[in-house]
């Protein structure tokens, strides 16, 4: 019955497709900025609740930013000067805003703070809130005014939120960087396949759509959840991957009609 339609009123599924896809690319073009920079945690975990004591009841958690600090030079941690700017350092870290508590070598004496060759000291930092805001509004922030060299110390901005969040970030720019080398690359690769220019763009047609109709169903399925930020990454390549292959066969089954 489906197909009798599509086959009698071929002009109408068409227009009726062009004016999905136009509006599912609408849905997509926001997706990016939807997704959140989760940190894959259950939602009423013992981790969660005992997170969540240890800031209510002691103001303070488990670091989630590390500074590495080196002294320059031939210097070590030790040093008269060095020690009083990661005391300096630490204090810095721990009046920023959105930092809830920060604690170094230099202000607990730990050894484990400490490299082996003195030439090193971590200085630890909580920053109480949910992922998006501490990738999105903190450490930014933290990054730009830490990081580098500041008077004896070298300072890198590390753990586990920074982390995720450079990643999420080089994410984000790959997924613009594989829409403007995948779709040529197919579309030069079908071009091989068939010989010819309009089932080429027709199969091409078919991933694209797969790829825009994926994001705008994230686009969705984030106003009730939080979707991951590598949910785009993976919707281009299984979109373009199977609109192709779909797109593929159904040519195929086409032409062996016809030849039958």
């Amino acid at each position: 019955m489906l197909g009798r339609y599509v086959t009698r009123a071929p002009r109408r599924i068409l227009a009726g497709s062009v004016l999905l896809f136009l509006l599912a690319g609408v849905l997509a073009a926001s997706v990016i900025e939807a997704l959140a920079l989760n940190r894959y945690e259950a939602s009423g975990s013992e981790s969660l609740r005992a997170r969540a004591a240890l800031a209510e009841q002691f103001g303070t958690g488990t670091p989630n930013v590390a500074l590495l600090v080196t002294a320059t030079g031939d210097g070590s941690v030790d040093d008269a000067e060095v020690a009083a700017a990661g005391a300096a350092l630490t204090d810095r870290l721990a009046a920023e805003p959105g930092v809830g508590d920060a604690w170094s070598y230099w202000s607990d004496g730990a050894a484990t703070l400490r490299s082996d060759d003195g030439r090193h000291a971590l200085v630890l930092a909580w920053v109480p809130g949910d992922a998006d805001h501490v990738r999105g509004d903190v450490l930014p922030g933290l990054t730009e005014r830490f990081g580098g060299v500041d008077g004896p110390l070298e300072v890198a901005i590390g753990g586990g939120d920074e982390v995720f969040r450079v990643v999420a970030e080089q994410a984000r720019a790959d997924f613009l960087r594989a829409e403007i080398v995948i779709l040529p690359l197919v579309g030069a690769l079908l071009w091989l396949v068939y010989r010819r220019l309009a089932p080429a763009l027709v199969t091409l047609g078919v991933g694209l759509f797969s790829v825009v109709g994926t994001l705008a169903i994230l686009r969705v399925v984030t106003l009730f959840t939080e979707v991951s930020t590598f949910a785009s990454n993976i919707a281009l390549v299984m979109g373009i991957g199977l609109g192709v292959d779909y797109g593929l066969f159904v040519t195929y089954r086409f032409r062996e009609e016809l030849a039958g």
